[in-house]
């Protein structure tokens, strides 16, 4: 009996799902230039040119991955945060909310915050990247909310951009040690400690 049109699109969407949730974890886990289409269709035992039957170029397959895999993720995760609150209460909730996405279970959770965080650096090396990265550059609005804080009084007065460093590094430190070391060997510090770093 022949598929009907509805059939057909369920299987479609399904190989683009497929394909979505491999490249994330490629992206994540070995970088956007060093992932390349051959590896994600490996991953999921499909043809190269099923790729990009559905993404044209990589470029096409990063934005889709942001757009259908990272933001419902970034979503769920951040979704209690109140962003119009002081920015220390801002900085504190995005920690909290980000070291339980660390302690779960969820890798996909860990996958897509690896990913987030290190995509400035991703941009460095390939141009084409910038574009994407102008969009969502967690590193920018890291340093927004600290410039916020100093503002209303409540950050050291040192280097925005030193602080900004060095809670980006962390962030995507424990990131990267809850990918290698899977979440029942993941230690992981408490926000106080992280908080300590910047409050006065």
């Amino acid at each position: 009996m022949p598929k009907t049109k509805e059939q057909f699109e369920a299987i479609r969407q399904e190989r683009k799902d497929a394909i979505l949730n491999a490249a994330l974890y490629l992206f994540a886990t070995r970088g956007y230039d060093a992932t390349t289409t051959d590896a994600i269709a490996a991953t999921i035992n499909c043809s190269h040119g099923l790729i990009y039957h559905y993404f044209p170029t990589k470029e096409s397959l990063i934005d889709a991955v942001f757009e259908y895999e990272i933001r419902p993720i970034s979503r769920k995760i951040f979704e209690n945060v109140n962003f119009l609150q002081k920015a220390k209460f801002v900085l504190i909730d995005v920690m909290e909310a980000f070291l339980r996405a660390l302690k779960s279970n969820n890798d996909e959770y860990v996958w897509g915050l690896h990913l987030l965080l290190n995509l400035h650096v991703t941009s460095l090396t390939n141009p084409l990247m910038k574009q994407v990265d102008r969009k969502r550059n967690v590193h920018n609005r890291l340093l927004e909310l600290i410039e916020r804080g100093k503002e209303e009084g409540d950050f050291k007065l040192s280097s925005t951009k030193e602080q900004g460093a060095a809670l980006l590094a962390l962030f995507k430190g424990l990131a990267h040690n809850r990918l290698k070391v899977g979440y029942k060997k993941f230690i992981c510090p408490s926000s106080d400690i992280i908080m300590s770093m910047l409050l006065k």
